[in-house]
């Protein structure tokens, strides 16, 4: 039996498969319900009660009464054992005291403050020793410019382009050479 469909989407009348030759729409959902058989008019629908199963309810609670039991030994388990518990402490940093540069002076630095000091700009490739050596009149008396600069303790080999020292007046005079 064939029965000719009118296309839902865009009204095209009498197709016989099941996509529309109009619009592509797939008509085969709408064919299969119009295909089933249809129930006579004078019939009468009736719901029965859904019956019991036959035989027996143990193969079914077995499996439950297993679950019910393994749950409860799960529980019991993981109450039972001690689990190693996560512990956070905070613990502070200490900050290292903060030294104003004004603040620091070491004896050597309070001796050249009554005499000249000139200011000297550091230029690329320019070392302590070399500044020693053009003011102080020798390269190893490159500590007397490290003991008026205090910022350069621990970065003596490190210098910055651009950077400013302090250049005593060392010329003649005496400094204690570590």
């Amino acid at each position: 039996m064939n029965i000719k469909l009118d296309c839902a989407v865009c009204g095209y009348q009498q197709v016989e498969g099941s996509i529309c030759p109009n619009c592509d729409t797939d008509l085969s959902l709408i064919r299969s319900l119009m295909e089933l058989p249809s129930i006579p008019e004078n019939s009468v629908i009736v719901y029965a009660e859904p019956t019991k199963p036959k035989g027996s309810i143990i193969p079914l609670a077995l499996p439950l009464i297993g679950l019910i039991l393994g749950g409860a030994f799960g529980f019991v388990a993981n109450s039972l054992i001690m689990q190693p518990k996560l512990v956070v402490q905070y613990v502070p940093i200490p900050t290292p005291p903060i030294i104003k540069p004004e603040s620091k002076q070491t004896s050597h630095q309070a001796n050249f403050k009554s005499t000249s000091v000139r200011k000297y700009v550091v230029k690329k490739g320019d070392t302590l020793t070399q500044i020693a050596e053009k003011f102080c009149g020798a390269g190893s008396r490159w500590q007397t410019v490290v003991e008026v600069n205090f910022q350069l303790i621990g970065r003596e080999n490190s210098l910055e382009v651009g950077e400013v020292l302090q250049i005593p007046d060392c010329k003649g005079r005496e400094t204690n050479v570590r």
